[in-house]
């Protein structure tokens, strides 16, 4: 039924490829429930700010003492989506069910958008693979619940920029206003877009300065978060975190190609699959809508901020890496629907030509569902080691290698512990409760000793420097011998409980006075 009310008007041929497309969705959207807890690198930070956010409201966290609500955030739609339906399903099920409807309406979104500016439907395979790529090995929960806001966004900011009456505004405004508070990286670039939307359709400084109020609006929301929150934010971001790395080279060539699809470490299996997807278009013959030059706007954007965008700026890493998302999805606006004109020999080629992406698509798919089963086969031990600790502890994170042969990710579990603290109460340091866009901060006068950039050197924990002694538990990871002096100290007693491959789970039994 839905093939059909999408197809009407179709051949035969382009009805069963677009029927073909949308399964294919359909199954994409469902790989985030192969494994238990999926392969994403920061997901379980998110999920125990999540848990602890609902405990805080319903007044049974044991964490009172040490964290704040902090509404003022730009994750607050995101979060704020998850809360409500972590009250009736686990919270790893509330995301999972949040990762796939986003995904679903990220390809809807951009569909909607490729209508608005005349592209060719044939290329909607494009749509499919950036939400299952680096955002989502890295595990950007906020980062993608915001992707199809940003995309709506841009669809009203399009129709504003020919548009500009005081409805179409409005509706500019409220949509603005929901993706700053969906995801403030994304509010900037989606604000820039719109703007040389209406820069370039309407091509008059004056008029462009008379109907541009509603992107002031949004510049003054986001000035006056910035200002109130450097006023009233009572945890600064600790200064050993990286301030600034620029990480300009040619590498990001490679990584434009890559990134869609995965990290640096899958380019000799996914770079042929990004060169045929880029090559798609122009094997069907397709040709750039130079009619329409405003579909350029928003790849070139992407382009700028891939050249000019460091890594690491304002306390906040890996910045032009997470807009691969939107590579492919903006490459293929710039490409109009063929005419016969356009192409009088190349029309027998497209009834075959999506096989081209679709050999593209399916192979993605099955390396990322393959590596997503296999993690979670990978991942029992850690499971049943999380599970068998009492809830409601304190832990601390010894993460020494974080790599998952299984996922092909070099951090997946650096983070993994905080799944203690997402499913049994507890909290785990080295704790994204630093970091100011969270929903869950440490109140002043808790700051722990193990800070930002800990889990990066776990090897160099010193039990009196970084406070062992208010940790119940120590979960350790390594391929070779942990160090022997690791927890060694003389106030407490330390144990190993459970081993279970490269993981130890250690406790504190006993401290003298």
């Amino acid at each position: 039924m839905v093939c059909q009310m999408q197809i009407i008007g179709c051949s035969n041929t382009e009805k069963m490829w677009r029927c073909v497309l949308f399964v294919t969705v359909a199954l994409a959207g469902l790989t985030f429930w192969l494994a238990a807890y999926p392969p994403m690198n920061d997901l379980p930070q998110h999920a125990g700010q999540i848990a602890v956010l609902r405990d805080l409201l319903l007044g049974r966290s044991s964490w009172v003492d040490i964290v704040h609500v902090n509404l003022l955030t730009p994750y607050l739609i995101g979060y704020g989506l998850a809360l409500p339906l972590s009250f009736f399903v686990p919270v790893v099920v509330a995301l999972k069910v949040l990762l796939t409807v986003s995904f679903y309406a990220f390809f809807i979104a951009c569909v909607w958008l490729r209508k608005e500016v005349g592209g060719d439907a044939q290329l909607d395979w494009m749509f499919i693979p950036g939400v299952l790529g680096f955002v989502c090995k890295w595990g950007f929960f906020t980062f993608i619940v915001a992707a199809p806001v940003g995309v709506f966004f841009l669809v009203y900011a399009l129709r504003y920029a020919t548009d500009t009456g005081a409805r179409a505004s409005i509706f500019l405004f409220l949509a603005g206003v929901a993706l700053f508070f969906s995801h403030g990286l994304l509010f900037l670039m989606c604000c820039a877009i719109g703007f040389l939307f209406l820069i370039v359709r309407q091509r008059s400084i004056g008029v462009v300065a008379l109907r541009a109020w509603p992107y002031f609006l949004l510049a003054m929301l986001s000035g006056a978060y910035f200002v109130i929150g450097r006023v009233t934010d009572s945890v600064e971001v600790v200064p050993d975190f990286a301030d600034f790395y620029g990480g300009w080279g040619w590498g990001r060539f490679s990584e434009f190609l890559v990134f869609p699809w995965g990290d640096g470490s899958d380019g000799d299996i996914f770079m042929p699959l990004s060169i045929l997807m880029f090559l798609a278009p122009f094997m069907l013959r397709r040709r750039l809508n130079t009619e329409n030059s405003i579909v350029f706007v928003p790849i070139f954007v992407v382009v700028a901020i891939w050249i000019l965008v460091p890594s690491v700026a304002i306390k906040t890493s890996i910045l032009y890496q997470r807009f691969s998302l939107f590579i492919f999805p903006f490459y293929a606006l710039i490409f109009r629907t063929p005419s016969l004109a356009d192409s009088p020999h190349g029309l027998k080629l497209e009834r075959y030509g999506p096989l081209i992406m679709l050999l593209a698509c399916w192979s993605f798919l099955f390396i990322h569902a393959q590596r997503q089963l296999d993690f979670a086969r990978e991942s029992l031990g850690i499971q049943k080691l999380l599970s068998s600790m009492e809830p409601d502890q304190r832990a601390l994170s010894l993460v020494v290698s974080g790599f998952s042969p299984a996922a092909n990710n070099g951090f997946v579990y650096k983070h993994y512990p905080l799944w203690y603290q997402a499913e049994r109460g507890g909290w785990v340091d080295m704790n994204f409760a630093w970091f100011p866009p969270q929903i869950v901060r440490f109140k002043k006068t808790a700051l722990p000793k193990v800070k930002i950039g800990f889990d990066l050197v776990p090897w160099k924990f010193n039990w009196h420097d970084h406070d062992g002694r208010i940790y119940k538990y120590f979960i350790a990871r390594s391929f070779t011998a942990l160090p022997a002096n690791l927890l060694q100290n003389d106030e407490c007693k330390t144990q190993l409980l459970e081993r279970s491959g490269a993981w130890y789970l250690f406790e504190r039994v006993s401290c003298g006075r």
